[in-house]
């Protein structure tokens, strides 16, 4: 992926950000990091919600 976007001429901020997005997902929902205890980003984030009442909102 970085060799791609270190290759790739973008013509607007909106096409790269088109490009990342997927990837973005993939890293966030479905990727577990080591160095936040082997769990996807997006669960450490539900377990502070669940932790901290009012920090986190989901978006509707």
């Amino acid at each position: 992926m970085i060799a791609y976007l270190a290759t790739t001429h973008f013509d607007a901020s909106r096409d790269l950000q088109e490009t990342l997005s997927p990837y973005q997902k993939i890293y966030n929902y479905h990727v577990p990091q080591k160095n936040i205890g082997h769990i996807t980003p997006i669960q450490a984030l539900k377990g502070l919600a669940q932790k901290t009442t009012g920090i986190i909102q989901k978006e509707t």
